[in-house]
C-alpha cells in the first residue's frame, strides 16, 4: 500500500454508460492514458507474493534483433532489449531496459533466491557499462540462460512475475491502452471467495489470489471495489476479498466522503 505522499494523477473523470454493469459500482473514476506498450514502474505496483503458484518452468532469452531507442524525449539513448518469454507452450515478447533488468534482479534476490544458490551475477550500474553495449548484451544473455535453468514455481513474487507478464497460473498478462494498471494501489487483499466476471469491466479471480485495491469506496455507498489482478484492471465485489493485515492508509480513510 502506498502512503499519503502519492501525487494526484491527472486525467478527466471517466463517464460510464448505463450499458455497463459498473455504472452503479463507483463514481468519479479517473481515466489515465499512457503510451502503448508502457511497462509500469515496479514502485507503482503493490509488492505482494502469490500464495499459490503453478506454472512449471519459464524460459527467457534475447532474440537476435535488438534496438536502441530514445526514452522520454531525452537526448541520451538507452538500450531497450526485446526479451522472449516462454511458459506452458506459449511465447511472447516484452521490452525491458537494462535498469528494468536490475530491478528484476533486486526482487529475485530479496524475495526468492540466495545469490549463492542462483549463481546469477549481480548486474552493475548502467553508467559503468555505457561504452560496452555488446558486453551488456552478452551478460544479459548469460543471465537469462541461468535464470531459465532455475525459474519455476518458487517464484511467487508479484513484481517479478509482472516483469515477465505472467500471472500465478502461467497466463500471459496484457497491458491495454487506456487502462489504469499504473494507478498506485492503496491496499492489497487476499481472495477468499471465487468470482467470475459478469461484464468486461470486472475481474475474475480464484481463492488464494492477491488483488491490489485501487478504489475502496465505503460499503454504505457501494459494495463494489476496483483493483488490479496481474495486468487486468476492473471491479469486483468487496466481500470476495480480505485486506492483508486489515490496514488501510490513513490518507485514504480521511479522504473518504461520509454518506
Amino acid at each position: 500500500a502506498r502512503g499519503a505522499d502519492i501525487p494526484d494523477i491527472p486525467g478527466e473523470l471517466a463517464l460510464r454508460t448505463c450499458g455497463s454493469t459498473a455504472s452503479m459500482k463507483v463514481k468519479n473514476v479517473k481515466k489515465l492514458s499512457f503510451t502503448k506498450g508502457h511497462f509500469p514502474k515496479m514502485a507503482e505496483c503493490a509488492h505482494f507474493h502469490y500464495e499459490n503458484v503453478d506454472f512449471g518452468n519459464i524460459q527467457l532469452s534475447l532474440p537476435e534483433e535488438q534496438n536502441e531507442v530514445t526514452r522520454n524525449g531525452c537526448e541520451s539513448k538507452e538500450l531497450v532489449y526485446l526479451v522472449q518469454i516462454s511458459c506452458q507452450g506459449r511465447s511472447w515478447i516484452v521490452k525491458r531496459s537494462y535498469e528494468d533488468f536490475r530491478v528484476l534482479d533486486k526482487h529475485l534476490h530479496l524475495c526468492i533466491y540466495d545469490r549463492r544458490f542462483s549463481q546469477l551475477v549481480e548486474l552493475p550500474r548502467s553508467d559503468a557499462l555505457k561504452d560496452s553495449p555488446e558486453l551488456v548484451t552478452q551478460m544479459l544473455m548469460a543471465y537469462l540462460a541461468r535464470l531459465s535453468a532455475i525459474a519455476g514455481n518458487k517464484i511467487n513474487c508479484g513484481p517479478a512475475l509482472t516483469w515477465m507478464e505472467i500471472d500465478n497460473k502461467g497466463n500471459h498478462l496484457l497491458v491495454h491502452e487506456e487502462s489504469s494498471i499504473n494507478v498506485p494501489a492503496i491496499a492489497a487483499a487476499h481472495v477468499i471467495k471465487r468470482y467470475i466476471a459478469q461484464a468486461a469491466d470486472e475481474l475474475s479471480f480464484e481463492v488464494g489470489d492477491i488483488v491490489s485495491v485501487i478504489d475502496m469506496p465505503p460499503k454504505e455507498l457501494t459494495t463494489w471495489w476496483r483493483g488490479k489482478h496481474g495486468f487486468q484492471v476492473g471491479f469486483f465485489p468487496s466481500e470476495c476479498v480480505e485486506l492483508i493485515n486489515d490496514k488501510v492508509p490513513q490518507s485514504v480513510t480521511n479522504s473518504v466522503p461520509k454518506p
